[in-house]
């Protein structure tokens, strides 16, 4: 039985139970999320997965700095926060979290593939997964801050109360377009990942 596979936007293919390294495009990835309304488009109006990467990206260097991290680290937040929901790219739906260890596909949970593409990502894009330590609970905090901010701003009033959200960024979202968003997303990808390469280079020739 052939595995199963999703057509990509550059004429490709990507096959999410068989991750490959040479199927990794990051203009694939950005056109896909930049297209994917975020809560499965419940929010009002249009949002993105590509803009709440963007937003997480910021708020994660951000933090990195404010704790005084070396800037490799500080870039590494960034770049993990930007890239954490790319499995949504890859054939894998959004899925809600308390959920994701109870969904079964093929021999992994949703959680252990989700897992598994994203590792092969960080291979081709340069970032470790699973995440270092402290980038991890960083990006993690601030994709809930996020999702606090997404809440408040673009969401009807809930019927029950949400799971415990920490305050949201002070900063109003301003949804952006599919094509604008794209932009933002590969814009922030390609200066982020330039930086690291810049920092990466300089440490290897010390």
């Amino acid at each position: 039985m052939t595995e199963p596979w999703v057509q990509t936007l550059s004429g490709g293919a990507f096959w999410p139970l068989d991750p490959r390294l040479e199927d990794v495009d990051v203009q694939d990835i950005a056109a896909s999320l930049s297209g994917m309304g975020r809560y499965n488009n419940h929010c009002r109006p249009f949002y993105s997965v590509a803009q709440h990467a963007e937003h997480v990206s910021t708020l994660s260097e951000a933090k990195a700095k404010l704790d005084r991290l070396d800037r490799e680290a500080q870039l590494l937040a960034g770049f993990c926060g930007l890239h954490h929901d790319d499995p949504e790219a890859c054939g894998l739906p959004d899925v809600v979290s308390p959920i994701k260890d109870e969904f079964r596909i093929g021999d992994l949970t949703f959680r252990e593939a989700e897992e598994k593409i994203l590792g092969v990502i960080g291979q081709a894009l340069g970032f470790p997964v699973p995440f270092p330590d402290v980038i991890g609970v960083i990006v993690h905090h601030f994709d809930r801050v996020a999702a606090a901010t997404e809440k408040r701003d673009l969401m009807a009033p809930e019927p029950m109360p949400w799971r415990d959200l920490p305050p949201p960024d002070a900063r109003i979202i301003q949804p952006l377009p599919p094509t604008e968003a794209e932009e933002l997303y590969l814009r922030r990808h390609l200066t982020l990942a330039a930086q690291l390469g810049q920092i990466r280079r300089e440490s290897e020739a010390a």
